[in-house]
C-alpha cells in the first residue's frame, strides 16, 4: 500500500512546470547588451546662435547627431525670423504671415533636400533650435512644413541641466 503512495507522489512531481534558466539568462544577456550599446550619458552639444534663448531640459538624448545621420539641415527661429542654412525669413508677426513664412520654409528646404538621393533623405535630419519664448504652436506649424519636405527625423535641441 506504501508503494502505491510513493508512485502517485513521484507523478505529481513530474507533472510540475519547470523554468529553463539557461534561456532565460540568455535573453537578459541580449537586453543588457542592447542597453549598453544604446546609451550614452554625454547629450549632442551646440552653441545657440548669439539672440536665442535655448528652453532648459531635463532629458538627455540617446545618440550623437553625427552617428545618427549623414545630413543635417540646421532651422534656428527666433522671436522675429527663422533662419535655414544661412537663409533668413523675418516677420513681424507669426501668426499673422504664417502661411507666407510657412511657404517660403517649405520651399527652402526643397531646395535643400530636392538634390539628396532617396538614401540621404532617409538619413537626413531637421535640427530645430528654437527660442524658448517661441509658443508650442508655431514650432508645431514650422514641424508640419518641414515634414511635407521629405526628411521625417526632427530633432529639437534644448540646454542641458543636469541633475543632482
Amino acid at each position: 500500500m506504501s508503494k502505491n503512495y510513493f508512485s502517485t507522489a513521484t507523478a505529481k512531481r513530474s507533472s510540475q512546470a519547470s523554468v529553463n534558466i539557461t534561456s532565460l539568462m540568455d535573453v537578459l544577456t541580449i537586453i543588457l547588451i542592447f542597453l549598453l550599446t544604446n546609451y550614452s550619458d554625454n547629450p549632442p552639444e551646440q552653441n545657440p546662435p548669439k539672440g536665442i534663448t535655448i528652453p532648459i531640459i531635463a532629458a538627455k538624448s540617446n545618440k550623437k547627431f553625427s552617428e545618427k545621420f549623414t545630413k543635417e539641415i540646421k532651422i534656428v527661429f527666433y522671436k522675429t525670423k527663422i533662419e535655414i542654412k544661412d537663409e533668413i525669413i523675418p516677420f513681424d508677426n507669426f501668426e499673422e504671415q504664417s502661411d507666407q513664412i510657412l511657404e517660403l520654409v517649405s520651399k527652402k528646404l526643397s531646395k535643400i533636400i530636392t538634390p539628396l538621393s532617396e538614401k540621404e533623405k532617409k538619413n537626413s535630419a531637421i535640427i530645430l533650435l528654437a527660442d524658448k519664448d517661441i509658443r508650442y504652436n508655431m514650432i508645431s506649424s514650422l514641424i508640419q512644413a518641414a515634414s511635407i519636405t521629405g526628411v521625417t527625423h526632427i530633432e529639437m535641441l534644448g540646454t542641458f541641466e543636469a541633475k543632482e
